[in-house]
């Protein structure tokens, strides 16, 4: 799968799990102002908002521990290369002329390591680029310090220096 490919399932998959904890938050918000309206009759206000907000962070903690529990790694199964299997990954050619242009810049190992963590790479890319669109301060701090890198970098392929 191609690099916007997996951008688009990611982005997909992202706005949808915040709609879902936005509806959750929705629904738990109504159901803690209830709670407190009903313990208000019975008790003083100030106990019934300290009742209602441990029982929220109550329900929190058995919803996050369900989830661990649910969603673990339960001993994933371990793949064996036969020996026809070229244990290198298959890469496209545009991919394959990306990679062999970044290696001296980032090294062996991070190559190595960017091979085997694709994903985790695609979601801190995603993340590094939503913190950069929600900051004009850290954007404009980015753009001060690496303009005078892309000036030298750009003037360099211009002329053809390396």
């Amino acid at each position: 799968m191609s690099i916007k490919g997996r951008i688009t399932r990611v982005v997909s998959l992202h706005y949808v799990l915040w709609f879902l904890m936005f509806m959750a938050l929705v629904a738990m918000t109504f159901m803690a102002w209830g709670g407190y309206l009903v313990l208000a009759q019975h008790v003083s206000q100030a106990a019934a908002a300290f009742i209602t907000g441990g029982c929220v962070i109550g329900a929190m903690g058995v919803v996050v521990f369900l989830a661990w529990l649910f969603l673990r790694p339960k001993n994933p199964p371990v793949r064996h290369l036969t020996p026809d299997e070229n244990p290198e990954r298959h890469i496209s050619q545009p991919e394959a002329f990306i990679e062999q242009q970044l290696r001296p810049y980032v090294g062996e190992r991070t190559t190595r390591w960017v091979q085997r963590n694709p994903g985790l790479l695609t979601v801190g890319a995603l993340s590094a680029g939503i913190v950069l669109a929600a900051s004009p301060r850290l954007r404009s701090t980015l753009t001060t310090v690496a303009k005078p890198i892309l000036i030298r970098k750009g003037l360099s392929a211009l002329t053809g220096d390396d």
